[in-house]
């Protein structure tokens, strides 16, 4: 009799084991939506392991921030082209800042002027999307960055993947790309940046270049006009540690001081390089294409103040690698030191001064010294067309 009614008891167990695990997965629900009241809704009864899917190949006005949660995706339907736009004032897709927010994917998106500012997040993919058209970073949520210098993509204390992107800027929506700041393991991978007649013949993957069909009939995205009016593509901000920037290719333009975008109160658009990083610890550099930019000390690759940096098999056009320290006296960035640089391709024409036999240029000081920086195996390539 007890060994029957054991039996029983574990059949009984088993089943209500069973019953928990359908209700549980039966709450990994997937919405389609076609309206930004209906995204509402459906974000609001969502739990962790569900999907919103924008559906539709129309334009879905977006009138507010949204704040994700953890564990609910956000993407585009299968064969749908939804653009979420904000006509007016740029919105943001953000975080709350008194708990983390986390295992959250962002993808197959056109953001028409609307940028991400994460902020206390972790395991959170960026893919497959299109930015254009950032207007006005005034509006910006707290992010505990300068957010006001306008990003695409802003990630404060996280580690995302950002990955297979495309970024575009017109003459009207002067700014910035991607933003880390005190961030540890984030990738930066396969993502472009700029001139749209350099897309199809960049290094980033056919995967990302074909994104480009989404906007190509668009009648908000100037196709004949400038696209490389970027102050910097990607910005290591400060406290960034285990970085990988990987396989992007940045095509900016030459000169666009004409912009006179608004920074520092003078009126003047000031760049501020290509790729700029500073206050890293273990950052990688690999196989990046980068073009463009001023032809002076706002452009070029600056790396600076940091401990432990590898810069690798990149090709760079038209500009240099420029290293120092910037003195931060008492600091344990007052350095850089670990640092490798090889199997660079470096095609300069002429910049700012520089020959093709200095285009990487280090200012040594007191606590910048050879041993610290092992530079071999860089090719310099002059008048390459």
């Amino acid at each position: 009799m007890k060994k029957i009614f054991i039996s029983i008891f574990s059949i009984f167990s088993i089943i209500s084991l069973l019953s928990l695990s359908l209700v549980f997965s039966a709450r990994a629900t997937e919405t389609t939506v076609l309206t930004y009241e209906e995204f509402i809704a459906a974000y609001d009864d969502a739990v962790a392991g569900d999907t919103i899917y924008f559906g539709g190949s129309a334009q879905i006005e977006i009138k507010g921030n949204i704040v994700l949660k953890s564990g609910i995706d956000i993407k585009a339907a299968e064969n749908a082209t939804p653009i979420l736009i904000a006509s007016n004032n740029q919105m943001y897709i953000t975080t709350e800042d008194t708990s983390i927010t986390s295992d959250v994917e962002i993808s197959g998106l056109v953001f028409d002027n609307i940028s991400i500012y994460l902020k206390n997040t972790r395991d959170i993919v960026v893919a497959n999307n299109i930015f254009i058209n950032a207007h006005e970073a005034s509006n910006a949520p707290d992010s505990g960055v300068d957010a006001d210098t306008g990003y695409y993509i802003l990630d404060n204390n996280g580690n995302t993947h950002i990955k297979s992107n495309l970024f575009f800027r017109d003459k009207y929506s002067l700014g910035k790309g991607i933003g880390l700041y005190y961030t540890e393991g984030t990738y930066i991978e396969d993502n472009y940046f700029g001139l749209i007649e350099d897309l199809n013949s960049s290094i980033v993957s056919a995967e990302t270049k074909a994104l480009y069909s989404k906007i190509s009939s668009y009648g908000n995205f100037s196709k004949t006009g400038d696209q490389g009016y970027f102050m910097t593509a990607i910005n290591v901000i400060g406290g960034d540690k285990n970085t990988l920037i990987k396989g992007n290719h940045i095509s900016l333009n030459d000169d666009i001081t004409e912009g006179k975008y608004e920074l520092n109160g003078d009126g003047v658009y000031h760049r501020d390089h290509l790729l700029y990083a500073k206050e890293f610890t273990n950052l990688q550099i690999i196989g990046n294409y980068y073009k463009g930019m001023n032809f002076n000390d706002d452009g070029g690759i600056k790396i600076r103040n940091g401990i432990g940096a590898t810069i690798y098999k990149n090709v760079v056009e038209d500009n240099i690698i420029s290293l120092y320290v910037q003195n931060i006296e008492g600091d344990k960035f007052n350095c850089l030191k670990n640092v490798y640089i090889a199997e660079n391709i470096i095609i300069n024409n002429y910049w700012h001064g520089y020959s093709s036999q200095s285009v990487t240029v280090l200012t040594n000081g007191d606590n910048v010294t050879k041993k610290n920086v092992t530079r071999s195996w860089s090719f310099f390539i002059r008048n390459y067309i």
